[in-house]
């Protein structure tokens, strides 16, 4: 490898260190020095020797899937539990190069929207208050009359309401 070449590889690995630096902490420096170069020459050699003097990106992306693959082949282990923030790291590693992302949690559902929110908490009233103190809610606050009188234009509140017909005797 060419100086500049070498030059644009140490850069892309400083990056790569700061980024990772509480995930690749809990390996052994050595251990984890070696096992990165080794992977990239038996497994990436051909794309290392053909990226341009300063692709840096493109020298990160080796320096990702390396530890990526050593970690999902169990080739590196961690010392000790990771960490939060060391986890975080590692889903972020396996989500940008696609290693291991089938044993990533599933994302956090999204919180509700305010509206979804008022939504359910009528929804809620109105299976459970009695008419008037719906009313009285209706009464109090803006958004709740508008969104009551939207959801009953949409048919979304059934109604409650019970009748008793005597048919009479015969």
């Amino acid at each position: 490898m060419d100086a500049k070449k070498l030059s644009a590889f140490n850069s892309a690995e400083n990056r790569f260190r700061s980024d990772f630096r509480n995930l690749l902490s809990y390996f052994a420096a050595d251990e984890l020095e070696q096992s990165l170069i080794a992977f990239i020459e038996l497994n990436l050699s051909s794309e290392l020797s053909s990226l341009t003097i300063y692709d840096n990106i493109k020298m990160r992306n080796l320096l990702e899937r390396a530890l990526a693959s050593l970690i999902d082949n169990g080739a590196l282990v961690p010392v000790t539990g990771l960490s939060d923030e060391a986890r975080e790291e590692l889903a972020r590693l396996r989500k940008a190069t696609g290693i291991g992302i089938d044993v990533l949690p599933p994302d956090p559902p999204k919180p509700k929207s305010p509206e979804e929110l008022l939504r359910e908490q009528i929804l809620e009233d109105w299976q459970t208050l009695p008419m008037s103190r719906i009313k009285l809610k209706k009464n109090s606050d803006r958004k709740y009359s508008a969104m009551l009188d939207r959801m009953a234009t949409e048919g979304l509140l059934e109604s409650s309401v019970t009748s008793h017909v005597d048919c009479g005797t015969f």
